[in-house]
């Protein structure tokens, strides 16, 4: 449980961080301009993608993947939905099961920047995919992947950690003493 908290805590310090750098420069003139994605939108994409596993696997809560999408979707970009959606392929699935509430509101929030127009055509088209994903039951987006159920349900610790908490990131490992 020690580890899941510090990778958790590690990985939320690391997108607010990526997050905070997109929000001063828009990067979407640098997408266009590098056949390289910017350092600050891989790492949102990496630690989103990561976190999401954590919620499917049950380590963090569905509010921490609830919290990033509300944040990516609130001032939407080209980027921030672009990653919301990659974010919400990953943990849509679990959301669909665990919080359809919440679940159709994040969906009636990329419903309505679609109608606003004011993304580009191919993340509009983006979104018009994963609407069609979520039509299709996530069916090539399992919650956990055959094979990846490790942790015994009764076994598992889920940790609640908000996105805006005051996170004491450890940088190095000296407190976890690993036995082998």
């Amino acid at each position: 449980p020690q580890v899941g908290e510090l990778v958790l805590v590690r990985l939320i310090s690391q997108f607010r961080r990526a997050f905070k750098r997109n929000d001063k420069a828009s990067i979407s003139m640098s997408v266009y301009l590098s056949p390289f994605l910017p350092t600050s939108q891989i790492v949102c994409h990496s630690t989103t993608s990561f976190l999401g596993h954590l919620v499917n696997q049950a380590v963090a809560h569905e509010i921490i993947a609830l919290e990033i999408l509300f944040m990516l979707l609130e001032l939407p970009t080209d980027d921030s939905i672009e990653i919301a959606v990659g974010f919400m392929r990953e943990v849509g699935a679990f959301l669909q099961e665990n919080s359809p509430k919440a679940n159709n509101v994040v969906f009636e929030r990329f419903r309505a920047v679609l109608n606003e127009g004011s993304i580009s055509h191919r993340v509009q088209y983006m979104i018009e995919v994963l609407m069609q994903v979520r039509k299709d039951k996530y069916k090539d987006n399992p919650i956990i992947p055959e094979g990846l159920d490790l942790v015994e349900e009764d076994e598992q610790i889920t940790h609640q950690i908000a996105l805006e908490e005051e996170l004491q990131v450890q940088e190095g490992l000296s407190e976890y003493r690993v036995c082998l």
